[in-house]
């Protein structure tokens, strides 16, 4: 049963013995008129690097495509060409392009920040220099890209693998002695939006060496890959809720 398999997974990947994506999950469903922004920069031209994250988003991307289903050609994937510029267009063309009752995706594992002008999370362009006032200007707001997704009226649902005080995913400052200092109040997404984010304004956004992958990242894929099916009830059902895959993630976090 679903149970069952769950609790070997966490077995498993406490033990060090962890499944790999190298094969995805082909569901054979459709999505059509989704488009899909993804996002993975662990190559950054002067700060420090983010362990995985190219992994990272290949492995979302083969996600979206091969169980969620959506064209090959809908889905942009950037790793250390991902400026700002870089990263607006591809969210707007996606916005463009997204169709009738789709959902544009962004998925980002990188470095965040809070702005030091106004503390909004804010994800770091690949060309992002090591001066904090300069950051905004080489750096994309969360909540741009929410209202650059969803400009044409299209759900939105954003899954971010970054944290956003001051330290990289290897656990270093981003900038030597800084902090920074985060609203601690949650992102409220808009009406047509989801948002599943890796760290709360305290917490970090690790890597997991043994998976080479991002934790959040890790156990997020393998449980939308089917891990979670019956986390919320005694038997799997054959498909992974929402809450499931957050029950799951938040399980696994707690062990």
């Amino acid at each position: 049963g679903g149970r069952r398999m769950v609790l070997s997974t966490a077995a498993l990947a406490l033990a060090g013995g962890l499944p790999t994506f190298d094969e995805p999950v082909r569901s054979g469903r459709t999505a059509d008129a989704d488009t899909a922004v993804v996002i993975g920069v662990d190559d950054y031209a002067w700060a420090p690097d983010v362990p995985f994250a190219a992994d990272d988003a290949r492995a979302f991307a083969s996600l979206l495509v091969y169980t969620r289903g959506i064209p090959m050609q809908h889905v942009r994937l950037l790793d250390s060409q991902a400026t700002r510029e870089a990263i607006l267009d591809a969210v707007d063309t996606a916005a463009r392009d997204v169709g009738d009752g789709g959902t544009v995706w962004i998925y980002c594992a990188g470095h965040g920040a809070a702005d030091p002008q106004s503390g909004a999370r804010i994800l770091l362009g690949a060309d992002v220099p090591t001066d904090p006032t300069l950051f905004s200007q080489r750096a994309v707001a969360v909540a741009e890209l929410e209202a650059r997704a969803s400009a044409s009226g299209a759900k939105v649902f954003m899954v971010l693998d970054a944290c956003y005080n001051g330290a990289s995913r290897a656990g270093t400052d981003l900038v030597a002695g800084r902090r920074f200092a985060v609203p601690v109040q949650p992102v409220e997404p808009g009406e047509w939006t989801g948002a599943w984010f890796a760290a709360q304004p305290d917490q970090l956004s690790a890597p997991l060496d043994a998976a080479r992958h991002g934790a959040f990242t890790y156990f997020a894929i393998g449980a939308l890959r089917g891990w979670a099916d019956g986390e919320l009830a005694e038997e799997a059902d054959g498909r992974v809720t929402g809450a499931e895959a957050q029950a799951y993630v938040d399980r696994i976090e707690a062990l």
